[in-house]
């Protein structure tokens, strides 16, 4: 599940991470990728199943 607010986004029930940088970010859920795209992401809160993430995002892809 993603939440979507103005300069954050809630990503529940993800397995791991597999790419932070400031540019991109990518999980994995289930079977699928979770890819973020934008500026100055960085993680602000994250747990055994749940990140936050914050910055200034442009695209978010499900591959």
């Amino acid at each position: 599940m993603i939440c979507l607010q103005k300069k954050r986004i809630l990503i529940k029930h993800y397995q791991f991470i597999i790419t932070l940088e400031p540019t991109l970010f990518e999980c994995k859920i289930d079977q699928q990728i979770i890819s973020i795209k934008g500026k100055n992401i960085e993680i602000h809160y994250y747990s055994q199943d749940e990140v936050m993430l914050y910055g200034e995002f442009e695209s978010i892809n499900i591959l």
